[in-house]
């Protein structure tokens, strides 16, 4: 191992550098990032530093001369590929030579029918800045797509005093990720926060000003908008991807390939409990997790079971926390505990609890999902 090369500079990419460093790793350290921007943490981007409570000094992850104390080598502003062994430049050019950890992250989903001006996307911190900068001047807003990054947009919105009109292309919001009996408590939540929804409509078409024509003919016009359509893994940075997610083992190492590695919204590790199926989480927590468990692995050092716990999301929604625990896809029934917990169930397993506003519960309830998931080892769910 000439050394270690990882080709994202988001939360995981520098969360894998410096634990390898905590963990007496002494080799060289290179971190590739295609942003000019030292690593920074994403989730703010859509909260605090939306209402500009928090700037760029308050998102970094790596305040100034950090690296240089830590002995890792940041390349920022330079787009790579990786393979076995080495990472590249686009034009072929081998920059060098080492154990590969891919770390590349996603970027936001925009349909060229909604690749309109006027109409942004959050995925970056310049994205930020830039809608941040026209909503501070904006009376109305509409927003395409009732996923969590959208609907946190709407949460600072509203509170700004802003319009919100909301259209999502599903009868429900937030129904394929957490089911609809969350996702209706959910909407209530943020339309007695002011936020107006239009669902189970399509956009048409989409024009300068910014004007959204749904199918049945219906046009709202904003001051602002913003596609929240999802994202689209950045596997272009990893040279045999095909067209979904990397797949990888239980510990991160890339099927098919030497001495690599990736995680993050780019990988899709071995999950025991989904029959073994390759799943990739697109949440900070699991980012974070999966970058112990790689940094653990390529040293040859045992995993702490800390970091392969349930998975785990939070969101702040329309002035409460909301919190997942478990995985909420694999569920086929829902019933309410009390107000505040939603139980997901398959075959009578417990699969996942979604927690609204009530985070003393969650040490508590994570401990009874690791509980269920032992008794679902061995179970084949599709």
């Amino acid at each position: 191992m000439t050394g270690i090369a990882i080709v994202g500079a988001g939360l995981a990419g520098w969360k894998v550098a410096t634990e390898l460093r905590s963990l007496g790793y002494a080799g060289e350290v290179t971190v590739f990032g295609d942003e000019p921007h030292a690593p920074y943490d994403r989730p703010p981007l859509t909260k605090r530093f939306l209402t500009g409570e928090a700037g760029r000094a308050d998102v970094a992850l790596a305040p100034e001369g950090t690296a240089a104390e830590l002995g890792i080598t940041l390349r920022l502003g330079e787009p790579v590929v990786a393979e076995p062994g080495q990472v590249r430049s686009f034009d072929g050019t081998t920059l060098t030579e080492a154990t590969v950890v891919v770390v590349s992250g996603a970027r936001a989903r925009l349909p060229e029918l909604f690749d309109v001006p006027g109409l942004h996307t959050i995925r970056t911190l310049a994205d930020a800045e830039a809608f941040r900068a026209e909503l501070d001047h904006a009376a109305t807003l509409v927003i395409v797509g009732a996923g969590f990054l959208g609907l946190e947009v709407a949460t600072e919105a509203v509170r700004r005093g802003v319009a919100v009109t909301v259209v999502e292309q599903q009868e429900e919001v937030l129904a394929s990720v957490l089911g609809a009996v969350a996702g209706a408590r959910l909407r209530a939540e943020h339309e007695r926060a002011g936020v107006r929804f239009v669902l189970g409509s399509s956009v048409r078409a989409v024009s300068p000003g910014v004007v959204v024509e749904l199918a049945d003919g219906r046009r709202f016009t904003a001051d602002l908008g913003l596609a929240a359509l999802g994202a689209v893994p950045n596997t272009q940075a990893w040279a045999s991807a095909g067209a979904g997610r990397i797949a990888c083992d239980a510990d991160g190492r890339i099927l098919g390939a030497a001495d690599s590695w990736a995680l993050g919204d780019v990988a899709a590790w071995r999950d025991p409990i989904a029959a073994g199926a390759h799943v990739g989480r697109e949440h900070w927590s699991s980012a974070a997790d999966q970058a112990s468990v790689v940094a653990h692995a390529l040293l040859g050092l045992p995993v702490p079971e800390a970091f392969r716990g349930p998975p785990y999301f939070w969101s702040d929604q329309a002035g409460l926390k909301l919190q997942v625990v478990g995985r909420p896809e694999l569920a086929t029934e829902a019933s309410w505990r009390d107000g505040q917990v939603l139980d997901l169930r398959r075959e009578g397993h417990l699969v996942a609890v979604v927690i609204f506003g009530a985070p003393r519960l969650l040490r508590r309830l994570t401990s009874e999902i690791r509980t269920a998931e032992e008794s679902m080892r061995g179970e084949v769910f599709s």
